[in-house]
């Protein structure tokens, strides 16, 4: 789903439907029946586990008892180290896992949800008793029962709940065999040059973060004496000198803070000058574990019958106002692709309604454009040079580290090019942050809610079916936010290469993000963007605790091996394709042999990476200390050069590509037909869609519509593949909510074989069979 420019990728609609009802009739029953559509899966929600996720749900089932409560965050909480306050309470309990200050933090805020007074303490642990705690790091246990969500399924959809999809092995999967071939390939060329990762003894980083130690007192009522409870260390015999209180709220130096923000680069003349496009979004990491966050450019100055605008020279006149969270960005800049720019905010006071806020833009860059003194002198004219995102995380020691994500730029084509033009600026980047792993329980409550909440879209795209039109407007509404880069991240995190004594700690917030767009008139694109995703990899002898970077560097292919889920739930033809596993199978079969760069290298050769913007961003990995191993030349029929870059002490391994994103890019063919344009909220939503020319009959044509509806507007393609992967009851409620995608999404792990049953449409066929509105 995109906010500023909506593309139904996925499973388009064409309008073939039975001529012998009324339309008036046909919609009543229709939107009868995704009412009761969205009543049922609000059912199936309900029956889920609330308290793996809602702290006050937890509190209740613990009948608000002070020691179930604190016998609760001791015995199903595990530890696991980090600094400073990375998850939270209501993240600590979805995550099943956190250091003292987070588990302290979850146990104090049950305590007072209960009724009791709690307060935290910071103590600094003795070096031996650190390592006892470490000792005891693991992994979250998701041991689940889902009988009751069976009953709901079974309740509400009936016998169809039988047909429940087959669970899906990934440690046979054909991506698991592809992601091992990756890393023996990576190995050798490792071993062949010198570079040898052996587990190595913990570093001081790991056990002063645990020696920082925090726990809870409490007591039940006034007059009362405090008591100890020690969350993370239950077995801890002599306390640690109390040396400060945190009663009401953890400040701000404890904190891991994550900051968005967007910028452009533009030439007036021959100076040039850097534009913040917005105000620097920042919040706390514990407050973001699961949130999606979008960023796009909305096309602000064409009207509703005018989108072809886009695609035309005259597109350079076009008004863009940046969009974040689906509103206009904080302290949001217009600007048009010629890099004139005004304050969106100031030209909008006065107005109400989208409508106005846009004229005001028009206006106000029409004024600016008459500032340049020449237009048609490349001196004297504005130009827009670059334009880009930029993701910030702040650790609580004050460390920072920042990515960019360039629209157009050093490493992107730029505005300039009249055969660019717009399209590249319209490009949407949807994220979620990560500070933890997600149980089952929360994940299909995410993904239910998301569906329950895509209802009234799916009833305007019903109308547009029945007239036969393409007049019918999507609700001004907010727009159900895409489910892509969660379900990417769930996957990621269950990495069928990992060892029985290896242990992932994710230490600091991992930002991970799916990006779709525009090519041209004919093509889209959707491609996966792993910003962070830097791991703590341990390994465990007995009661021993040692870095792993063998277990971070399989856990990085197996990562980039995924980057493909996004494309796998599209039925469309595939007409371009490149990753860096690609690269590397090319270079195999043209007998090319690979080059290990050791970091610090200053020059990258024009052999090993043709283009400026590759060989920029390779001698940019090497420069922050990767080791990178690429092909000695670009192989014959790639884009461009692909590489793994590896860090040569925690073993962190991602792969990449020469246009500095997440490896794997997938382009398809569709036509442009049918479009929607409307105004939700202050952001002008386009929207298309193509015809399924592969499917007849209005049955056909239905679950068409609801299959496009449902991956558009809410990634839903990765349902079955990560139902089939949790198992048990909760996979048959992905199938449930997905509508009919098994076997594409099958695709994902063999292209020859769905990893489910032929099973279509479970909710899809119900609708449609048992209120028959055809």
């Amino acid at each position: 789903m995109l906010v500023g420019f909506v593309l139904a990728l996925a499973f388009p609609v064409r309008a073939v439907l039975a001529e012998n009802q009324p339309s008036d009739e046909r919609l009543q029953r229709f939107s009868a029946a995704v009412d009761s559509l969205e009543q049922r899966l609000e059912q199936v929600r309900g029956a889920l586990d609330q308290t793996r996720f809602d702290p006050g749900e937890l509190v209740f089932d613990l009948a608000f008892d002070a020691h179930e409560i604190a016998d609760y965050v001791a015995n199903d909480i595990v530890f696991q180290p980090y600094e400073g306050l990375l998850r939270g309470a209501i993240s600590t309990l979805q995550t099943r896992s956190g250091n003292s200050l987070d588990q302290s933090v979850l146990l104090a805020y049950l305590l007072k949800t209960a009724g009791y007074d709690a307060r935290i303490v910071r103590g600094t642990l003795t070096g031996e008793q650190a390592r006892a705690l470490l000792a005891t790091t693991a992994e979250a246990s998701w041991e689940s029962d889902f009988t009751a969500l069976d009953e709901a399924v079974e309740d509400a959809f009936g016998d169809l709940s039988a047909m429940k999809p087959d669970a899906v092995s990934l440690e046979d999967s054909a991506t698991a065999d592809r992601a091992r071939r990756a890393v023996r390939t990576l190995e050798d060329a490792l071993t062949a040059a010198g570079v040898e990762f052996q587990p190595a003894q913990l570093d001081a980083s790991v056990i002063e973060s645990a020696q920082d130690y925090f726990w809870v007192q409490w007591k039940d009522g006034a007059g009362r004496d405090w008591q100890p409870l020690h969350p993370a260390y239950p077995g801890l015999t002599a306390e640690p000198e109390i040396e400060a209180y945190l009663a009401e709220e953890v400040p701000v130096e404890l904190q891991h803070r994550v900051t968005f923000s967007a910028y452009l680069r533009r030439r007036e003349g021959s100076d040039f000058e850097v534009v913040r496009l917005m105000d620097d979004w920042t919040r706390p990491a514990a407050n973001l574990h699961g949130v999606t966050l979008t960023f796009s450019n909305a096309p602000v100055g064409i009207e509703r019958d005018g989108w072809q605008e886009l695609f035309t020279e005259p597109a350079a006149n076009t008004i863009l106002l940046p969009i974040f969270d689906g509103a206009p960005a904080p302290g949001a800049v217009g600007f048009d692709p010629r890099g004139r720019v005004i304050d969106a905010m100031v030209a909008g006071q006065g107005n109400q309604g989208a409508t106005g806020l846009f004229s005001e833009l028009s206006e106000g860059l029409d004024e600016a454009a008459g500032t340049v003194a020449d237009p048609d002198s490349p001196e004297s004219a504005f130009g827009l040079d670059a334009m880009w995102l930029e993701w910030t995380l702040e650790s609580p020691g004050g460390e920072r580290r920042t990515q960019r994500r360039y629209l157009l730029g050093p490493h992107a084509q730029r505005a300039a090019d009249p055969q660019v033009g717009v399209l590249p600026l319209l490009t949407e980047y949807t994220y979620v942050v990560n500070v933890g792993a997600m149980s089952p329980e929360l994940l299909a409550d995410r993904l239910l809610q998301t569906a329950s909440k895509s209802m009234p879209v799916l009833q305007a795209q019903g109308r547009r079916l029945v007239e036969n039109s393409g007049s019918s407007a999507l609700p001004e509404a907010p727009l159900p936010e895409d489910f892509s880069p969660l379900g990417l991240s769930a996957l990621m995190e269950r990495n069928p290469l990992a060892g029985r004594h290896e242990i992932a700690v994710r230490d600091t917030p991992g930002i991970v993000g799916v990006r779709s767009g525009l090519r041209d008139a004919q093509t889209g694109f959707v491609a996966v963007d792993v910003v962070f995703n830097d791991l703590l990899h341990l390994t465990r002898s007995g009661a021993n605790l040692r870095h792993g970077p063998m277990a971070a560097m399989r856990r990085g292919v197996w990562e980039t091996a995924l980057e493909g889920v996004p494309a796998t739930g599209r039925r469309l033809e595939e007409t371009g394709r490149l990753s860096t596993l690609l690269v590397f199978d090319a270079a195999a079969r043209q007998n090319i042999d690979l080059r290990v760069i050791e970091p610090a290298t200053v020059d990258v050769s024009e052999t090993l990476a043709p283009g400026v913007a590759e060989r920029a961003l390779l001698e940019r990995d090497l420069a922050d200390g990767y080791v990178v191993v690429v092909p000695e030349r670009r192989p014959a029929g790639m884009a461009m050069t692909g590489w793994w870059r590896v860090d040569p002490v925690r073993g962190t391994t991602l792969g990449m590509l020469g246009d500095g994103h997440g490896s794997e890019l997938f382009e398809y063919e569709y036509n442009l037909i049918n479009t929607i344009m409307t105004f939700v909220g202050a952001t002008l939503i386009v929207t298309t869609f193509s015809a399924c020319d592969d499917v007849s009959g209005d049955l056909q044509q239905m679950c068409c519509l609801v299959e496009a509806h449902l991956d558009a507007a809410g990634g839903m393609a990765f349902g079955e593949v990560l139902g089939g992967a949790l198992g048990g009851g909760v996979a048959l409620t992905y199938s449930v909510v997905d509508f009919g995608v098994q076997q594409v999404s099958g695709r994902l792990f063999d292209e020859q074989q769905s990893i489910t049953p032929d099973v279509v449409n479970l909710g899809c066929r119900e609708l449609i069979a048992d209120k028959e509105w055809l």
